[in-house]
């Protein structure tokens, strides 16, 4: 069944779907599937908007393919439920390549909801309430749960290897029987009410501090706004002469992303990018774009960047159609425009290899100082490389103390931060990956913008990826865009 189908049906008034086979559905679909019951279901990989409801509906034995964040679970039936960890559709070389996207229940609400022996492992559950959820003889190996709340959650002979509940909130929780080898508590609150701190924590920060940065989250408003303010989808600002950005490969226009107003930025950045418009348009009308010619890559060229100038009068040319009728239709249902009205500031520190080529330094023998933190366990006993030469050593012991470092750091929220945001450190989803400024030959590594998949604009940078602007320090008109994926 195609998800427009389901959801006509469901409007209909129809509530049983059980054995339901939803097929491949790229769209994001705004849905209320709330008191229906989907049990033995298939969801096959599909998107749906931010806070899909499926309040009180019977999800049991149900196979999930999709990405759920903010969804609506609250006293769902999910027993025995299936969150798959990836998926890639058969015969589309792009998704083949660039797509292997985890389910998410990212910020979703499961308060109450039963999900005893269900499968979750790798999904992400981070900033999600289970509040009182039973998740008796559950899969969460490898789960991310940082920042979620489960007081009263019953977790009782759930398999909780290597899963992360950094910060997470387990006040009254039950772990009786669980498994917790290599699970991560930092900064948890845990059942009795303590919180778990590590003191080498202060050790860390101490080297970091002096490269914090603020960084700021986007505040938005769902409508449009002027042809120069700061916003995602909508109207940009064109000259009036100007032609709307298309794809030199499949000659459609280009989807607009982002429009930053430089000059109307915090108070604290104010000139620090330079002036004018910052506009990003990409191409979303054919994967083989992408693939073909590397969209992922900076100065593609099937994306479109630049500092402008808005100069004389705007074009009042509304936003261009795509031949195709259908991918015109998701592209309007995709990117809703929205208004950027504040900004919310924030602490950024950045990831080790940017602290390290900042200056920062730990000594390989300073990480005695860790010894007793889990991460320190015997897969990074420096012993094992006694048999090495003195260079083949010298390497290992390298990316040893990058390895410690960066797992304690994302333990200890001491990274930089996710989602979109302006300033800051870039989040590298892979390495470093600064471009060269064509100038100058400096590296580009002043962060403008950080791009999120499904945060703001709902659409993936590969497999759940992230874009980022940067722009070169000394030429301030130069700027790139690329993205990365796991």
């Amino acid at each position: 069944m195609r998800a427009e189908e389901l959801l006509q049906r469901y409007q209909a008034g129809e509530r049983n779907f059980q054995g339901l086979e939803l097929n491949y559905s790229p769209q994001t679909l705004p849905v209320n599937f709330s008191n229906a019951d989907f049990s033995n279901a298939n969801f096959q990989d599909c998107g749906f908007s931010q806070g899909a409801n499926f309040e009180n509906s019977i999800l049991s034995n149900a196979t999930i393919r999709a990405n759920l964040r903010r969804a609506n679970f609250r006293r769902a039936d999910l027993r025995a439920t299936t969150f798959c960890t990836s998926f890639r559709p058969a015969n589309n070389a792009y998704y083949e390549r660039y797509l292997s996207r985890s389910s998410s229940l990212r910020e979703a609400d499961l308060t109450d909801a039963n999900l005893d022996q269900t499968d979750l492992r790798t999904v992400n559950l981070s900033g999600a309430l289970l509040v009182g959820a039973s998740l008796v003889a559950a899969d969460l190996r490898s789960a991310d749960l940082r920042r979620a709340t489960l007081h009263n959650a019953d977790l009782t002979n759930a398999n909780l290897q290597n899963t992360d509940f950094c910060h997470a909130n387990l006040t009254g929780a039950i772990l009786t029987g669980a498994n917790i080898v290599g699970t991560k508590f930092v900064g948890a609150i845990l059942p009795d009410g303590t919180v778990s701190q590590y003191e080498t924590l202060d050790i860390l920060k101490t080297k970091l501090d002096r490269f914090r940065k603020s960084a700021w989250k986007p505040i938005v408003e769902r409508r449009d706004g002027g042809r120069t303010d700061s916003k995602f989808a909508g109207h940009p600002w064109l000259s009036e002469d100007e032609e709307w950005p298309e794809c030199p490969h499949c000659e459609e226009p280009m989807q607009f992303f982002l429009q930053l107003n430089l000059d109307q930025l915090p108070s604290d950045l104010v000139g620090h990018f330079g002036s004018g418009l910052l506009q990003l348009f990409y191409c979303t009308n054919d994967t083989e774009c992408d693939v073909l010619y590397e969209g992922w890559a900076a100065f593609s060229s099937c994306q479109f960047l630049r500092i402008v100038q808005p100069y004389g009068s705007a074009s009042t040319e509304s936003t261009p159609t795509i031949q195709s009728s259908s991918a015109s239709k998701l592209l309007r249902e995709q990117f809703p425009p929205q208004i950027i009205v504040g900004w919310q500031q924030m602490e950024d520190y950045p990831n080790w290899i940017d602290a390290e080529s900042q200056g920062a330094s730990i000594a390989h023998e300073e990480l005695s100082r860790f010894a007793t933190d889990s991460i320190l366990a015997s897969p990074h006993n420096v012993s094992n490389f006694h048999f090495l030469d003195e260079k083949n050593r010298k390497r290992n012991e390298r990316s040893q103390r990058d390895t410690i470092l960066t797992d304690f750091m994302m333990e200890t929220a001491l990274i930089p931060c996710e989602g979109n945001k302006l300033a800051g450190w870039p989040h590298w989803v892979q390495d470093d990956e600064y471009p060269i400024c064509p100038i100058c030959d400096r590296l580009m590594d002043t962060l403008i913008f950080e791009f999120a998949s499904d945060d703001h604009v709902p659409y993936y940078w590969g497999d759940v990826g992230t874009g980022y602007i940067l722009q070169c320090p000394e030429h301030k008109e130069q700027v790139a865009f690329l993205w990365q994926c796991g």
